[in-house]
């Protein structure tokens, strides 16, 4: 009895030393993910603040210059005694390229920081992008979703901005798409947005090379999902092509 009260005793003993590894093993698993989470989100914040920084260097820099270029041209123009053609010609190719370069600037605003975003929310704000977008490339767009009574926190409004946007601009590097599907979609107390593709289809030999040109991005979409604690999945769209798929908390 004695003996197999020292078996039982090992046994024990043995269990009891494994589950108390694993309990040791599961919080450092926690405090890495949460490590993660945290240098994730840092990572983020300063990409935005850096964002938000060249953005308002453009607007209060090149914006004013462009401005007083746009003024002046304007008093050239009207001080130019007629009978010049030639030269009015070449001011009036001056100004409309000055308004293209302005109107160039404030699209790389928009999208450095979208005022949109910030004063209508996130829909409107995909709306928009989504307009823009096909008219740069296009590529049809169609987003659909419902408005909640409270906003989603700032950062994951932001962080489902950019994956939109990154996916997108791997759509039309990489996917050969012609319709792009974003969804919205309230589930308790998660918001599930997808970003769903009719391109090459994502287990097909062409879709995989396509993957592995679009890394970085997957990456960054991932980041930045982790950042604001939501999970990031991708997979084949119904039908064929591409499906990213983020939750975050609402």
């Amino acid at each position: 009895s004695f003996l197999l009260f020292g078996m039982f005793y090992s046994v024990a003993s043995s269990r009891s030393r494994a589950v108390a590894m694993a309990n040791v093993m599961t919080e450092d698993l926690r405090n890495s993910t949460e490590q993660l989470q945290a240098l994730s989100r840092r990572h983020v914040d300063v990409q935005e603040s850096e964002r938000r920084r060249f953005s308002r260097e453009l607007h209060d820099r090149v914006g004013q210059n462009l401005t007083a270029l746009s003024i002046n041209l304007d008093i050239l123009k009207s001080q130019l005694p007629h009978g010049n053609e030639g030269l009015h010609s070449r001011l009036e190719d001056a100004g409309t390229l000055l308004e293209s370069t302005a109107a160039t600037i404030e699209n790389v605003m928009a999208e450095l920081r979208p005022p949109m975003l910030d004063d209508y929310g996130l829909l409107p704000a995909l709306q928009w992008y989504a307009n823009d977008f096909v008219r740069r490339t296009g590529i049809e767009v169609e987003v659909q979703g419902k408005e909640s009574a409270a906003r989603l926190a700032q950062s994951s409004e932001i962080a489902l901005f950019r994956i939109v946007q990154e996916a997108l601009n791997n759509v039309a590097k990489h996917a050969h798409a012609s319709k792009v599907s974003i969804t919205l979609e309230h589930a308790g107390e998660q918001l599930l947005m997808t970003i769903a593709d009719d391109g090459v289809g994502y287990g097909t030999a062409t879709g995989s090379a396509a993957r592995r040109r679009a890394g970085l991005g997957m990456v960054t979409m991932r980041e930045r999902t982790q950042a604001v604690g939501g999970r990031f999945e991708i997979g084949p769209a119904a039908g064929g092509g591409t499906c990213v798929s983020v939750r975050v908390p609402c």
